[in-house]
């Protein structure tokens, strides 16, 4: 009877630890971001006690750069954004999460070399001048499709108030 009585309650205790609490609250938050990708924003949707999901954006970060030689004129362009969708995991049912999902970036970089006007090249054994050898294009895509993502983090998207959130120590897989 006792060994019964001992399996119920351990079987209410742990079936109302697994459900969502009563005064539970589905909250959204929406807060900015700055990044490698740039600035940005994110909105998180704490939809359970123990799981939320979170969808973000950041891009806006530009670098031109122009680089003089006396034979060559080089002008260098990089693009970079980042889009991502994310399942936050809250095992505690508290602000620690951990997260999984994935990240969609998109980065690029572009350069062009231009022969300086009047300069001569030499190229197995044979002379060019500038207007022979033109320019040079080049472009590189350093991250684009879809990249499984992970990491964890700490937000208080379960409470409604003012407040700052560390940025998550998360990594995209390649």
């Amino acid at each position: 009877m006792k060994k019964s009585m001992a399996a119920s309650l351990s079987a209410a205790v742990l079936t109302a630890a697994m459900s969502p609490a009563q005064a539970f609250d589905d909250t959204i938050t929406v807060s900015a971001l700055a990044g490698t990708t740039g600035a940005g924003a994110d909105i998180s949707w704490r939809f359970h006690e123990r799981f939320g999901l979170t969808a973000q954006y950041a891009g806006g970060l530009q670098w031109d750069g122009d680089h003089d030689t006396d034979e060559v004129n080089y002008e260098g362009d990089l693009d970079v954004a980042a889009a991502a969708l994310k399942l936050d995991i809250h095992p505690f049912a508290g602000r620690f999460y951990l997260t999984v999902g994935a990240m969609l970036p998109d980065m690029e970089a572009k350069m062009t070399g231009t022969a300086e006007a009047g300069s001569s090249y030499e190229l197995d054994g044979t002379n060019y001048n500038a207007s022979d050898v033109g320019s040079l294009r080049g472009q590189l895509t350093i991250a684009d499709g879809i990249q499984p993502y992970a990491g964890f983090g700490w937000r208080s998207s379960h409470e409604v108030a003012w407040g700052s959130s560390p940025s998550s120590a998360s990594w995209p897989w390649t």
